[in-house]
């Protein structure tokens, strides 16, 4: 019989024990393992970064910014893998909090080229702080040699796709 708990959320879960059941069944599952290890990843970072009111994206293109900028939109949301109108939507979002600026590209009338504005420096700055905080605490369990382990096999993993 299962039986239904209603969280504080108002959320219901049908067997609290599941997430446990699902976390020993694939203990030997590489995909199942990185795809939790992400998500822990995502909600630890969206976490971090909501105090300061951006999102994961938007610190993304914040951070690809903070190294190269002016960049074209297109551009910038090909590197990102972000598609046209959502980069556009995302472009728009962090232009009216201030922190972006789009120019016209003068190698290209037809394009816009993105640039960090003072503020957009300063939150960039704010977000690396709050996201390395927050990635200290995921791997804080880990040695000094396990944490280069896995940025080494993360490097190899993420460098094939």
């Amino acid at each position: 019989m299962n039986e239904e708990i209603q969280h504080e959320e108002g959320t219901t879960e049908i067997c609290p024990r599941a997430k446990e059941w699902a976390k020993n069944a694939f203990s030997g599952d590489i995909a199942y393992l990185l795809n939790e290890a992400a998500s822990s990843a995502r909600t630890s970072v969206t976490t971090a970064l909501a105090p300061i009111g951006i999102t994961p994206r938007q610190m993304s293109i914040l951070r690809l910014l903070s190294i190269q900028a002016p960049i074209r939109q297109h551009e910038l949301g090909s590197l990102l893998s972000i598609d046209r109108t959502s980069m556009v939507a995302a472009i728009d979002g962090l232009e009216a909090m201030g922190y972006v600026v789009r120019e016209v590209d003068p190698n290209d009338r037809r394009a816009h080229a993105i640039q960090l504005t003072q503020a957009g420096v300063a939150i960039d700055e704010a977000a690396r702080i709050a996201v390395d905080s927050a990635a200290q605490s995921m791997v804080e369990h880990l040695t000094v040699e396990e944490r280069e382990t896995l940025l080494s096999i993360l490097g190899k993993l993420t460098s094939r796709s």
